[in-house]
Order: C-alpha cells, then structure tokens, then sequence
C-alpha cells in the first residue's frame, strides 16, 4: 500500500530557509560599532584631508592634496617624526628586557607572585595625568628628589624637563616605567604556557640555564614576543599625555611627538584639514610598520 506523504509545516520550511540568516544576525551588532566608530571615521577622516578647514569657514575649501604637500615640506613634521621613533626605538626594547627580566624573575617565586605583579602593573593603571605630576616633582629643579640626590653625591643639578638635551630622555624614562607592567604580565602569560617538559629534558641533556633560557624560552615564547612587540609599537606611537602634562612639547619642540602635534593642528591652530591629513599620515605609518613586524619577527615565531 502506497503511504501519503506527509503535509510539510510551513513554519519549518521557513524557519530552513532563514537558518543561513541567523549567524548574519548575530554579528550585525559588531559589525555595526565597527562601521559606526571605525569604518566612518577612517573615510571622513580621508575626505577631510583633502580641504582646507579651519572651523571657522562656513564652507570647507577643497584643495587636492595640498595639505600633504605642506606636511612634506614642514621641518615641524619631521621634527615631531624624529621625535617619535627616537621614543620608541628606545622605549621598546628597553621596556621589553626589563619586562621579560621581571616576568622571569617572579616566575620563580611560589610565594607573593600575584602581590609583584599587581605591584609592578599599577603604573600602566594609573592615570598618567595625575602621575605626571609626581614625575614633575620628582624632576623639580629646586624641589625634585632628583636634583636632591646629584646634589649630596656633589654632582651637577640640571634643570631636567626645560633642557632639550635632557627633556626627552625623562619622558623615555617615565614610558618605560608606564608600560612595562603590562608587557610583563603579557610574557608571565607566555611563561605559563611553555610546558616545564622541555625545561625537564633539556636539564637532563645537560643544558645549563643560560641554553635552557636561549634554547627553549626564546623560541617558545616567540608569539608572545611577537604580540608585545607589536602592541608596544602601537602603543608608543600614540604617546600624548606624558608630553602634554610634562613638557607640552617643548623645550625648543624637543619633546614634540606626532599626536602632540596632530593635537596642536586640530584644537589650538584649527587647521582640521592638516590635522586630519596629519592623522592620515600616523595610520599609514603605523599600519606599515605594524605589517612590517608581523612579517620580519613572524618569520622566527614557533606556536609548537
């Protein structure tokens, strides 16, 4: 006996023909912060580089890529661009072995681990404006405990953050200061991660600390290197706060960055078109040298 098919519910085959919707749905919202508040902003950004604006004309007036043309030609933006990679080129690698130091170092300890690395992480927390006032303090030229010290050990005092031989190199020191606690929670996470088998049958082949450190942490820990060294350039390039509460760009633009610059062009002078030509310019060149770091040091990564 032939059976009857059985009458399909219309719901279901609905329901079936939606179900290639449901995974578009639930990204919608992110996708949708993203086009809000990354995607508009990088086109409106490109859109308004292209005129000359002072917020104080009705109408913007285009002018091609004039803007980029005066930023080639301004000692000022190369000034600020010298600045800029003489901070991180120091700051990065000086903040990374300290980093990595202090993550081995409190690797070790069975006791009081979470207590050194809250310790050491505070300074990344903190807010940099109200400590920058304690760095300014602390380098006072007639109140600073610095000055104090070289003058009881009967060496010459200076006038730390008004010389411009002297003002970057504090601001050097007060980045490494605030960013090593968050690269060396970032390598104690690594560290953790490196199976102490290795460590185990390296000692048994005879392997000292020092190979044991060069032959089995550097390579394991290579992804996180590679994390930290690119977050750290991303983050150093960004530098604003320290030299606008400290310095604010000077002695003689001694201190002056490309954020504290793109800041100048856009809420003191007004020139948006700059600015915005400006912060164009700051994207490329992160954009390059993150893609650059990712290629060079992801060469010598090990994930296994």
């Amino acid at each position: 006996m032939k059976s009857i098919p059985t009458p399909a519910n219309p719901r279901k085959r609905l329901s079936e023909r939606l179900a290639w919707v449901a995974p578009y749905l639930y990204l919608l919202p992110a996708a949708l912060i993203l086009l809000i508040f990354t995607f508009y902003p990088l086109i409106y950004t490109l859109w308004i580089s292209f005129f000359k604006w002072d917020l104080l004309q009705a109408n913007p007036r285009f002018v091609g890529l004039n803007n980029y043309s005066v930023m080639i030609d301004s000692s000022q933006f190369w000034n600020a661009v010298k600045n800029t990679f003489i901070y991180i080129l120091v700051v990065g690698p000086l903040s990374m072995i300290i980093a990595l130091a202090l993550a081995l170092m409190i690797n070790r300890l069975e006791r009081l681990r979470v207590l050194w690395r809250t310790i050491y992480f505070l300074p990344y927390s903190a807010t940099i404006v109200g400590m920058g006032f304690v760095w300014a303090w602390i380098f006072h030229p007639q109140l600073g405990i610095v000055n104090h010290v070289l003058d009881w050990l009967r060496w010459p005092t200076r006038t730390w953050l008004n010389d411009s031989s002297t003002a970057l190199p504090v601001l050097i020191i007060i980045g490494t200061w605030q960013i090593v606690g968050y690269n060396m929670v970032l390598f104690m996470a690594g560290l953790s991660n490196i199976p102490r088998g290795l460590y185990e049958a390296a000692e048994i082949d005879g392997a000292g600390p020092l190979q044991r450190f060069w032959q089995v942490t550097v390579p394991m820990l290579s992804p996180t290197t590679l994390l930290v060294l690119v977050t750290t350039g991303i983050v150093l390039f960004q530098v604003f706060d320290t030299v606008q509460v400290l310095t604010g760009g000077g002695p003689a633009r001694s201190t002056e960055v490309l954020a504290f610059l793109l800041w100048q062009e856009a809420f003191v002078s007004f020139r948006v078109g700059y600015a915005a030509a400006l912060a164009y310019v700051m994207f490329s060149i992160v954009m390059i040298l993150t893609l650059l770091q990712s290629f060079l040091a992801g060469r010598k990564v090990h994930y296994q």
